[in-house]
């Protein structure tokens, strides 16, 4: 039901290391590119449904990531 879920950050280089120790040994694979970092699961038989992917991105209005800004939830 949920296929991605964004949060912001303005530290992409603290927040790599914050959400790698967790999303990486429950085997999401880890892709950065200039807007931010994007973990996915590899799709696989062994998954019964769909989970979402994590995003973690500057906000799109250039101001500081907060509670309210940078984050999204984004149904199928």
């Amino acid at each position: 039901m949920i296929a991605y879920v964004t949060v912001g950050a303005d530290d992409i280089r603290r927040a790599k290391k914050f959400y790698s120790a967790f999303l990486l040994p429950l085997g999401y694979d880890l892709e950065e590119g200039p807007e931010g970092l994007s973990y996915v699961l590899p799709p696989g038989p062994e998954l019964a449904l769909a989970l979402p992917d994590f995003y973690v991105k500057p906000p799109f209005n250039g101001q500081s990531a907060s509670a309210g800004n940078g984050a999204m939830v984004a149904f199928e």
